[in-house]
Protein backbone atom coordinates (compact mmCIF):
# COMPACT_ATOMS: atom_id res chain seq x y z
CA UNK A 1 0.00 0.00 0.00
CA UNK A 2 1.66 3.32 -0.89
CA UNK A 3 0.61 6.36 1.02
CA UNK A 4 0.87 9.97 -0.62
CA UNK A 5 0.75 13.60 1.13
CA UNK A 6 -1.24 16.23 -0.28
CA UNK A 7 1.00 18.84 -1.84
CA UNK A 8 1.67 22.08 -0.38
CA UNK A 9 -0.46 25.05 -1.45
CA UNK A 10 0.77 27.34 -4.01
CA UNK A 11 -1.19 30.78 -4.46
CA UNK A 12 -1.50 31.96 -7.66
CA UNK A 13 -1.93 35.47 -9.19
CA UNK A 14 -4.72 34.96 -11.24
CA UNK A 15 -6.74 31.63 -13.09
CA UNK A 16 -3.86 32.11 -15.95
CA UNK A 17 -5.40 30.08 -18.94
CA UNK A 18 -8.26 28.93 -17.38
CA UNK A 19 -9.74 32.80 -17.36
CA UNK A 20 -9.39 32.26 -21.47
CA UNK A 21 -10.94 28.81 -21.69
CA UNK A 22 -13.76 30.22 -19.51
CA UNK A 23 -14.34 33.18 -21.55
CA UNK A 24 -14.79 30.91 -24.83
CA UNK A 25 -16.85 28.57 -23.17
CA UNK A 26 -19.27 31.96 -22.09
CA UNK A 27 -19.06 33.36 -26.10
CA UNK A 28 -20.03 29.41 -27.63
CA UNK A 29 -22.90 29.37 -24.41
CA UNK A 30 -24.18 32.42 -25.70
CA UNK A 31 -24.35 31.24 -29.74
CA UNK A 32 -25.72 28.39 -28.75
CA UNK A 33 -28.55 29.60 -26.80
CA UNK A 34 -29.33 32.03 -29.31
CA UNK A 35 -29.70 29.83 -31.88
CA UNK A 36 -31.73 27.53 -29.88
CA UNK A 37 -34.06 30.18 -29.11
CA UNK A 38 -34.50 31.97 -32.14
CA UNK A 39 -34.86 28.78 -34.84
CA UNK A 40 -36.98 26.60 -32.12
CA UNK A 41 -38.93 28.89 -30.49
CA UNK A 42 -42.20 30.03 -32.16
CA UNK A 43 -42.06 33.60 -30.02
CA UNK A 44 -39.78 34.94 -32.40
CA UNK A 45 -42.22 35.14 -34.85
CA UNK A 46 -44.80 37.62 -32.86
CA UNK A 47 -42.21 40.50 -32.70
CA UNK A 48 -41.37 42.66 -35.94
CA UNK A 49 -39.54 39.69 -37.99
CA UNK A 50 -41.78 37.43 -40.36
CA UNK A 51 -41.65 33.64 -39.56
CA UNK A 52 -38.92 33.46 -42.34
CA UNK A 53 -36.04 31.21 -41.94
CA UNK A 54 -34.23 34.25 -43.10
CA UNK A 55 -35.58 36.74 -40.82
CA UNK A 56 -35.11 34.14 -37.72
CA UNK A 57 -31.21 33.73 -38.70
CA UNK A 58 -30.95 37.51 -39.09
CA UNK A 59 -32.39 37.50 -35.13
CA UNK A 60 -30.74 34.80 -34.16
CA UNK A 61 -27.10 36.98 -35.80
CA UNK A 62 -28.24 39.95 -34.38
CA UNK A 63 -29.34 39.01 -30.46
CA UNK A 64 -26.30 37.05 -30.16
CA UNK A 65 -23.98 39.93 -31.45
CA UNK A 66 -25.62 41.91 -28.89
CA UNK A 67 -25.61 39.37 -26.13
CA UNK A 68 -21.89 39.77 -27.13
CA UNK A 69 -21.10 43.41 -26.95
CA UNK A 70 -23.67 43.46 -23.91
CA UNK A 71 -20.87 40.57 -22.34
CA UNK A 72 -17.93 42.88 -23.57
CA UNK A 73 -18.99 45.50 -22.28
CA UNK A 74 -19.44 44.26 -18.56
CA UNK A 75 -16.23 42.86 -19.11
CA UNK A 76 -14.65 46.02 -19.48
CA UNK A 77 -16.48 48.11 -16.88
CA UNK A 78 -15.99 45.30 -13.47
CA UNK A 79 -12.44 45.21 -12.74
CA UNK A 80 -10.66 42.48 -12.29
CA UNK A 81 -10.05 42.90 -8.88
CA UNK A 82 -12.20 44.67 -6.54
CA UNK A 83 -10.57 48.23 -5.73
CA UNK A 84 -9.82 47.90 -1.77
CA UNK A 85 -7.96 44.57 -3.19
CA UNK A 86 -5.92 46.55 -5.80
CA UNK A 87 -4.97 49.08 -2.74
CA UNK A 88 -3.71 46.51 -0.40
CA UNK A 89 -1.56 45.15 -3.49
CA UNK A 90 0.07 48.75 -3.77
CA UNK A 91 0.64 49.43 -0.12
CA UNK A 92 2.29 45.88 0.18
CA UNK A 93 4.61 46.84 -2.47
CA UNK A 94 5.67 49.89 -1.71
CA UNK A 95 6.17 48.23 1.51
CA UNK A 96 8.40 45.84 -0.06
CA UNK A 97 10.23 48.59 -1.80
CA UNK A 98 10.89 50.11 1.51
CA UNK A 99 11.96 47.05 2.86
CA UNK A 100 14.81 46.13 -0.03
CA UNK A 101 16.03 49.63 0.37
CA UNK A 102 16.64 49.81 3.92
CA UNK A 103 17.94 46.22 3.67
CA UNK A 104 20.46 47.28 1.36
CA UNK A 105 21.21 50.43 2.78
CA UNK A 106 22.20 48.17 5.96
CA UNK A 107 24.03 45.91 3.91
CA UNK A 108 26.02 49.07 2.29
CA UNK A 109 26.92 50.32 5.44
CA UNK A 110 27.93 46.37 6.51
CA UNK A 111 30.37 46.81 3.92
CA UNK A 112 31.70 50.03 4.56
CA UNK A 113 32.19 49.60 8.44
CA UNK A 114 34.13 45.96 7.40
CA UNK A 115 36.30 47.64 5.16
CA UNK A 116 37.06 50.80 7.76
CA UNK A 117 37.61 48.27 10.99
CA UNK A 118 39.78 45.78 8.95
CA UNK A 119 43.51 45.87 10.28
CA UNK A 120 46.17 46.78 8.05
CA UNK A 121 48.24 43.92 5.89
CA UNK A 122 51.47 43.73 4.78
CA UNK A 123 50.05 42.22 1.82
CA UNK A 124 47.70 45.62 1.18
CA UNK A 125 48.89 48.39 -0.68
CA UNK A 126 51.55 50.79 1.70
CA UNK A 127 50.09 53.54 3.17
CA UNK A 128 51.55 57.10 3.00
CA UNK A 129 52.14 57.45 6.64
CA UNK A 130 53.84 54.03 6.20
CA UNK A 131 56.55 55.03 3.78
CA UNK A 132 56.91 58.00 5.56
CA UNK A 133 57.65 56.44 8.75
CA UNK A 134 60.54 54.47 7.10
CA UNK A 135 61.83 56.65 5.65
CA UNK A 136 62.26 59.21 8.77
CA UNK A 137 63.49 55.91 10.49
CA UNK A 138 66.27 55.29 7.48
CA UNK A 139 66.92 59.15 8.18
CA UNK A 140 67.56 58.76 12.09
CA UNK A 141 69.51 55.56 11.82
CA UNK A 142 72.23 57.13 9.54
CA UNK A 143 72.70 59.38 12.37
CA UNK A 144 73.18 57.33 15.15
CA UNK A 145 76.71 57.01 16.56
CA UNK A 146 77.38 53.77 17.58
CA UNK A 147 80.67 52.89 19.20
CA UNK A 148 80.55 49.38 21.27
CA UNK A 149 78.30 50.15 23.93
CA UNK A 150 74.75 51.61 23.53
CA UNK A 151 73.55 53.55 19.91
CA UNK A 152 73.37 57.24 21.11
CA UNK A 153 71.36 59.51 18.70
CA UNK A 154 72.46 63.13 17.40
Amino acid sequence: MHTARRPMYACAEDMGSWASVFELIVTISVVTNVALLGLTSNGVDQGLLQDTPSSRLWWVFLTEHALVLVKLGLDWLVADEPSDIALQVKQRNRMVEEQIKIISQRKAERQLNSLVDQPESSSSLPMPHIDAFSASSRARSSSRVCGGGPCTIQ
